[in-house]
């Protein structure tokens, strides 16, 4: 049994109304769930988000502690990014977008060239072109401004060692190559989200409650419920014992910290 793909990022936010504004009317991504819940004590909000026109399950999901909730640090030993897949060729579209929307954005490379924001609460997101297995004859699509799934994680790390094993052995990963500190895996599914691992090793740790403007977790695609027992197995047999189980109507959440630091959540079964 083997992770099929990193399938969403949770983070922390501030107000509701401008994650909704920013990631539909910006982004255009489509809202596929808004609660009502408690954080730190005091009402907040969990918004989804999902690819617009597809089916209801959550790419990006925001936790929002208000206006006045607590800003998290941002540091290493914790998700630094949201990687956002976007039609080949389309790269120059979406600096126009972004720019008549007012959002700053700056070119970067970073394994691959990449455009680089951040979304209202702080918390950063890069757009980066991402081939589409039914795209038949490979054209650019240079004039589509629309995300098309999530490209992958960039997990900041203070030593890749034990989370490298950690991915590749016991989460059945693959390493595509290793990019001076930036290293890439992805795993059984290969047209979905991978992660990256950017080696800090001078970086003060981040938070790791809900904080405004941090990553929370990231949920992988376990698969079926009847799959998990090989790979809580292999966990456990490692030393990965304190695996906390939560079930609801679509499946099953199985929480646990990767050897960074980075909260994880192993989903079986349908994505919510």
């Amino acid at each position: 049994m083997t992770i099929h793909s990193v399938k969403r990022f949770a983070f922390g936010a501030s107000d509701a109304h401008r994650e909704v504004d920013f990631h539909e009317r910006i982004l255009g991504l489509r809202c596929v769930r808004r609660d009502s819940t408690t954080l730190w004590g005091n009402p907040g909000e969990v918004v989804a988000f999902g690819l617009d026109g597809g089916a209801a399950e959550a790419l990006l999901v925001a936790y929002c502690l208000g206006a006045e909730g607590p800003r998290g640090r941002l540091g290493t030993e914790m998700p630094k990014a949201v990687n956002l897949g976007i039609p080949v060729g389309s790269l120059a579209a979406w600096r126009t977008r972004l720019y008549d929307a007012h959002v700053d954005t700056a070119e970067v490379l970073f394994l691959l060239p990449r455009l680089a924001f951040a979304g209202p609460s702080g918390v950063r997101y890069t757009l980066t072109e991402m081939p589409q297995p039914d795209d038949e004859d490979g054209s650019p699509d240079s004039n589509t401004t629309r995300i098309v799934g999530l490209y992958s994680v960039t997990l900041s790390v203070i030593d890749v060692r034990e989370i490298h094993d950690f991915i590749v052995h016991l989460l059945g990963g693959e390493h595509l190559g290793q990019d001076m500190e930036v290293g890439r895996y992805r795993f059984e599914d290969k047209s979905g989200g991978g992660i990256e691992l950017l080696a800090e090793p001078y970086r003060v740790p981040g938070s790791w409650t809900y904080g405004v403007g941090i990553a929370h977790h990231i949920v992988l695609d376990a698969g079926a419920p009847s799959d998990f027992d090989p790979l809580r197995q292999r966990l456990v047999e490692a030393g990965y014992s304190g695996i906390s189980t939560e079930a609801d109507d679509s499946g099953t959440s199985h929480w646990l910290r990767m050897p960074s630091g980075t909260l994880i959540d192993l989903r079986c079964g349908r994505a919510a």
